[in-house]
């Protein structure tokens, strides 16, 4: 919703890429501080990135997701991130992981393993790590 004065940005190599940020969590800041999960919808991911995918499509822009992620304590929240790479892979935007690395210790968002054993995330984040599915960064 704040991207359009972005589009008086001139590139004379047309090589500009947009990046968002997103996270599922109730005020979508990555907190993931409340623990209701009533009203969840694991289509959160898909309709928080929508917005970006369908303006990028609009304005024939370049775009990919600079961060995001889900805490390991709730299978919900793998669920939606799937869907959520599901759809960035569909349209061939690539998105990287916020707290990846050693630095991170216990952090519920982390997908650095712990004593060698993988993080929740990982299974789901392994499923989207290719360079063969799309040729150049969408969206298509």
């Amino acid at each position: 919703q704040w991207n359009d004065p972005l589009l008086a940005l001139k590139d004379p190599a047309n090589k500009l890429i947009f990046s968002a940020h997103v996270y599922f969590d109730n005020d979508g800041g990555g907190q993931y501080a409340s623990k209701d999960m009533s009203g969840f919808d694991p289509m959160v991911g898909v309709n928080r990135v929508k917005p970006f995918v369908d303006w990028l499509k609009k304005n024939g822009k370049q775009g990919y997701i600079g961060e995001f992620g889900v805490p390991d304590d709730d299978p919900r929240w793998l669920v939606a991130m799937d869907n959520m790479l599901a759809y960035l892979k569909q349209h061939c935007i690539p998105a990287s992981y916020w707290a990846a690395g050693p630095g991170w210790g216990n952090y519920n968002l982390a997908v650095e393993p712990i004593n060698g054993v993988d993080r929740p995330q990982w299974a789901t984040l392994k499923k989207y790590v290719d360079s063969s599915s799309c040729a150049s960064i969408g969206p298509k």
